[in-house]
C-alpha cells in the first residue's frame, strides 16, 4: 500500500471552453489541510509570466467558506493565450504560511484550476538546491514538476488509487483520493464534539481545560482589544492587548496575567490604551496613555503612566461606578455624572465640544443617573427615574432623534420613544438597550446588521425599534464597535452584527448577521465583555470563554487571526 501522504499541492486544471478567440480567464480555487482564520487568514494570487505580469489579487477569508472542500480566491480576466504561471500564496498576518507556483497553458476562453495545500509540504521547499529547477512543485513531500496538473499525468508520481491507499489520518481527518492519484486529508468537524475543532494531525481540539476565576463579584470588562475579570477580593487579572503600561508595555499578554497586583478594584473600565478603577473606599484613580485627558488628572498630555494616579474628582464622595471607551471616560458619585477625556463630538456632555476635558466635568442637566455609558462618539445614560438620555456625536441617528437633528448635541437629549429603561449601551454610531420589560431595543447604523434586524445601507434609524431577539426577559445588552450581545434572565447569550472576525461564535451564517443568534448554548452566562472584534463571557462556575479576533491574544495564546469556536481562558497559576 502507498505510504500516506498529506500531498501538499494538487493542481486540477480544467477547460471550460467558451467564444472568445483573443483572451482568456483563469479562476482560481483553493482546497487547504490547514485551519482557515488559525493558520492563515488570506491567499494572494499572483501572474508571474505572460504580458499580464504583476498582476495579483487578495482574497480575505469568508468567514462561511469550506476551505477544505474548496473556495475560489480569484479570477484573472484578460490574458493572453499560450502558457501561464501564477503563484498562490497563503498568508498570516501578511506572512507567508505556504506557496506554491501553477504553470498553466491557456488554451480556450475560460479555465480553472484549483491548488491544493496539504500539512505535509510545511517547510518545504522546491526546488531543491542544486536540483532540477522544473521540480518546484512540492507534492506528497517531495519536489515535483511544476506542470503536474490533470492533463499530464505523466509528470505525476501517482500515489493512490483509491481513498483506502490513503489509510486515514488523525480521527476527524476524512482521506481521499484525487484524480491524479494525490493523498488529501479533509478535515470534518461533524466528527468531533461541540466545541471541538478538526486537526488532520492531531485531530479534535477542545479548548484547554482549567480551573474557574475565583473571587467574589466576579465581572468582566474588555477594551477594544483587551479584557479583565474584576473581583471584590482578588487582584485584576486581564490578557490581550497590551495597554502601555503592563511588563514591557508592548507585548500582548497571551495568558490571564495579574497586574496591579495588591490593588483590589470593585470595579474597572477599560478604554483603548488606559483603564480606571476604584476600590471598596470609592477612591478613582486611572493609569496608561493622557492622549485626551482619559487619566482625568489634569496634568495635560503625557507619556504612558505605568501607575495610577489619583482622577481630580470635583466631589470629595465616593465613586459608585466607571465606564470608558475609547478615550472618554464617566463616573457616577451620589447620582450625579461627571465625564473627561476625548470630547470632540461633546460626549463628554457639559455643553462643550471639540476640546479634551483634562479632568471630571458635571454633565449638563442637573439630573440624576444610575448609569452612564460613553461609546464612540457618543454617550448614553439611565436616570434614577428610568429615563433614557444620550449626548455626543448624532452619526447615523446615534442619540435615537427625529430625522434632521444637528449633527451632534454637546448636552443630553432624552429618547423620545420606548422605556422605562434598564440598561444600555452605546456603540460606534448606534446604540442597543433595555427596557423595563426585558425587550432589547436599538437605533442609529445598521450597514452591518448591528441593531439586530434587517440591515439597511442607507442612513440610520433615529427611533428606537425592537431587536428581533426571542421573546425572552432580557437582564444585560453589551455593544461593541458594530456588534453586540445581549444576556437573557435565564442566562442565555444571544449576538448579532458584524462577524468580520468570527465575534459572534461559531453558528454565524454570514460577516454581516441582522438576526441575533444563541452563543454558548450550553452555558449560563451571567456576565458579557465586547471588544471590537472579539467577545468574552463569564459563566455561573466562574469560567470565561472568548472568541472572536485574536491578532492581540485576545483569547490568550500567541497572536492570530481568531477563531469562532468559544476558548476557554485560565487564571493566573498559582
Amino acid at each position: 500500500m502507498p505510504r500516506l501522504s498529506l500531498a501538499a499541492f494538487l493542481v486540477l486544471v480544467a477547460a471550460l471552453g467558451g467564444c472568445d478567440p483573443s483572451t482568456s480567464s483563469l479562476a482560481v480555487d483553493v482546497r487547504a489541510e490547514l485551519a482557515p482564520a488559525v493558520e492563515f487568514d488570506a491567499i494572494r494570487t499572483e501572474v508571474l509570466t505572460g504580458e499580464s505580469s504583476g498582476r495579483f489579487v487578495e482574497h480575505r477569508l469568508d468567514p462561511v467558506g469550506d476551505y477544505a472542500r474548496g473556495v475560489r480566491v480569484a479570477e484573472l480576466e484578460g490574458l493572453a493565450r499560450g502558457p501561464l504561471t501564477v503563484r498562490v500564496t497563503l498568508l498570516r498576518g501578511g506572512a507567508e504560511v505556504m506557496q506554491r507556483p501553477v504553470r498553466v497553458e491557456l488554451s480556450a476562453s475560460s479555465h480553472a484550476v484549483t491548488v491544493l495545500f496539504a500539512r505535509e509540504c510545511l517547510g518545504v521547499e522546491c526546488p531543491i538546491p542544486g536540483g532540477d529547477p522544473v521540480a518546484a512543485a512540492c507534492v506528497g513531500g517531495s519536489c515535483q514538476d511544476v506542470g503536474c496538473t490533470e492533463e499530464t499525468p505523466e509528470l505525476c508520481t501517482a500515489e493512490c488509487t483509491s481513498a483506502a491507499d490513503c489509510g486515514s489520518g488523525s480521527a476527524c481527518a476524512v482521506p481521499e483520493c484525487t484524480a491524479s492519484g494525490t493523498c488529501f486529508l479533509r478535515p470534518d468537524p461533524s466528527l468531533c464534539l461541540p466545541g471541538e475543532t478538526c486537526d488532520v494531525v492531531e485531530g479534535c481540539i477542545g479548548p484547554p481545560a482549567c480551573d474557574p476565576f475565583d473571587g467574589a463579584d466576579l465581572a468582566l470588562e474588555s477594551g477594544p482589544s483587551i479584557t479583565c475579570v474584576t473581583s471584590s477580593d482578588r487582584p485584576l487579572r486581564c490578557w490581550g492587548e497590551n495597554l502601555g503600561i503592563l511588563g514591557d508595555g508592548i507585548d500582548p499578554l497571551e495568558a490571564a496575567t495579574e497586574v496591579f497586583p495588591g490593588i483590589d478594584f470593585v470595579h474597572v473600565a477599560v478604554g483603548r490604551d488606559f483603564l480606571c478603577g476604584f476600590r471598596t473606599d470609592g477612591a478613582l484613580a486611572c493609569a496608561g496613555l493622557d492622549w485626551a485627558g482619559q487619566l482625568g488628572d489634569g496634568d495635560g498630555p503625557t507619556e504612558t503612566t505605568a501607575t495610577f494616579v489619583p482622577v481630580t474628582m470635583p466631589l470629595p464622595v465616593p465613586v459608585d461606578a466607571v465606564e470608558a471607551r475609547v478615550a472618554t471616560v464617566c463616573a457616577l458619585a451620589a447620582d450625579q455624572a461627571f465625564c473627561w477625556g476625548h470630547n470632540v463630538y461633546g460626549q463628554v456632555g457639559n455643553g462643550r465640544a471639540m476640546e479634551e476635558e483634562w479632568v471630571p466635568a458635571a454633565v449638563d442637566g442637573g439630573l440624576s443617573f444610575r448609569r452612564v455609558v460613553p461609546g464612540h462618539g457618543h454617550t448614553c445614560g439611565i436616570t434614577t427615574t428610568n429615563e433614557l438620555y444620550c449626548w455626543g456625536g448624532n452619526a447615523n441617528e446615534a442619540l435615537g432623534q427625529p430625522a434632521g437633528m444637528p449633527e451632534l448635541s454637546a448636552s443630553p437629549l432624552v429618547a423620545p420613544a420606548a422605556g422605562p429603561w434598564v440598561d444600555v449601551s452605546p456603540g460606534d454610531e448606534f446604540t442597543v438597550a433595555i427596557d423595563e420589560a426585558g425587550a432589547v431595543w436599538s437605533w442609529g447604523s445598521n450597514v452591518v446588521g448591528q441593531l439586530g434586524r434587517d440591515m439597511d445601507v442607507g442612513g440610520g434609524t433615529p427611533v428606537p425599534d425592537r431587536v428581533a431577539t426571542p421573546d425572552l426577559a432580557f437582564v444585560d445588552v453589551e455593544a461593541g464597535y458594530r456588534h453586540a450581545c445581549a444576556i437573557s434572565a435565564d442566562g442565555q447569550l444571544w449576538c448579532w452584527g458584524d462577524d468580520t472576525w468570527n465575534q459572534l461564535g461559531p453558528d454565524a451564517p454570514s460577516a454581516f448577521q441582522a438576526e441575533p443568534i444563541r452563543v454558548l448554548a450550553d452555558r449560563v452566562i451571567v456576565d458579557v465583555a465586547v471588544g471590537t472584534s472579539h467577545t468574552c463571557a463569564l459563566d455561573d462556575t466562574g469560567r470565561v470563554w472568548c472568541w472572536g479576533d485574536n491578532s492581540y491574544s485576545q483569547l490568550t495564546g500567541p497572536s492570530d487571526a481568531g477563531r469562532p469556536e468559544p476558548r476557554t481562558v485560565c487564571p493566573p497559576g498559582p
